[in-house]
């Protein structure tokens, strides 16, 4: 019996394969958007034909035109099972005919053939026109198409396309919220480096920071009142800084006599290195001459260029200069371990 859904009448038939001796089932489906309105009973033209085909053959109907191209259908069966069902031009119908003679045997008494003369095709039974066809008082049950709904059956696929649907959307929502917040953080880190000024356009290049230190620092008694001198910093803040002195009592001179003499001589309080009170010192501020065109990040020269250039300064002076290397290392974006140049003390 044909199987309806829907707006489409559904016919499961059984057909014979090429490729293996099983028997298989197809299924052929027509809109009835397609058909004229006002058609009550639908059939199959293949099962119409295929009891006239009996025990194997094939039948050529001549169909209406379709944009003056003349169509024809072909129906082949054998053994009693639907093998071919296809509308087509003459050429092509022909080529179909070939192709079914060619691969299928003929029965003990040869094929049952209907088909109009100008194919030109084996002796048969003639032409098959439609009117005996579909003028019969009575049709094949199987024939028929009944047309329903299909409603219920689409009941599952709505369901399936519903969430498939509220899924792609979910995804497509966090594939945008996550480009959203890659744009933000891209654009927070691009502004944040903007912003990020390199410090050496706000500090004195090394010569001029070792001669403002040095102008100061030659400047320092050797001793203050008995305390003797033993050590001084030297630090800059953008064009300015200060130089820090360190003595140390070896007199056995008083706190207070260093101190009257410091402001006597500097006029600044001097500071004490509590509890024994046997070192202390005072800070003298110290101008420094920018640059006026800042060292580029590319011009800067490499670290052993830097403490050749600092040990020889340092020599020349008949200063003592240790170089110690810093903890503060830290690690860039693809992982390396970044270890920042040595510093001289």
């Amino acid at each position: 019996m044909p199987a309806v859904w829907g707006q489409y009448a559904i016919f499961p038939g059984e057909y014979l394969s090429t490729e293996d001796t099983d028997r298989h089932i197809m299924v052929a489906a027509v809109s009835q958007n397609t058909l004229p309105k006002g058609s009550r009973r639908y059939f199959s033209l293949a099962m119409l034909i295929l009891p006239l085909l009996e025990p194997g053959g094939y039948a050529i109907v001549e169909l209406s035109q379709a944009n003056d191209t003349e169509l024809y259908g072909f129906v082949s069966a054998v053994d009693g099972i639907l093998v071919s069902d296809l509308v087509g031009t003459r050429e092509e119908i022909r080529e179909a005919r070939e192709i079914f003679l060619t691969i299928n045997s003929a029965p003990e008494h040869g094929w049952t053939c209907y088909e109009p003369p100008s194919f030109n095709g084996p002796d048969g039974r003639g032409p098959l026109p439609l009117e005996t066809l579909t003028g019969a008082g009575k049709y094949p049950a199987e024939a028929r198409l009944h047309p329903v709904s299909r409603g219920p059956q689409l009941i599952p696929v709505l369901l399936i396309l519903t969430l498939l649907g509220t899924a792609w959307y979910g995804w497509q929502y966090y594939e945008r919220l996550k480009a959203e917040k890659a744009a933000l953080a891209e654009a927070a880190q691009k502004a944040a480096e903007e912003r990020i000024t390199p410090p050496w356009l706000s500090m004195p290049e090394t010569g001029d920071f070792i001669r403002g230190c040095s102008d100061v620092w030659s400047r320092l008694p050797v001793s203050v009142a008995g305390w003797r001198y033993s050590l001084a910093e030297c630090a800059a803040t953008g064009n300015s800084g200060n130089l820090r002195a360190s003595y140390t009592n070896i007199a056995g001179t008083t706190v207070t006599a260093f101190s009257q003499r410091v402001r006597e001589i500097f006029s600044i309080r001097p500071f004490m290195v509590m509890p024994d009170g046997n070192s202390g010192g005072f800070a003298l501020p110290v101008t420094f001459s920018m640059p006026e065109t800042p060292v580029a990040v590319e011009a800067l020269p490499e670290n052993t260029l830097l403490q050749e250039r600092l040990t020889t300064l340092a020599r020349s002076m008949q200063l003592k200069m240790d170089w110690q290397e810093v903890s503060n290392s830290f690690t860039d974006e693809d992982g390396n371990t970044i270890q920042p140049p040595l510093e001289g003390v």
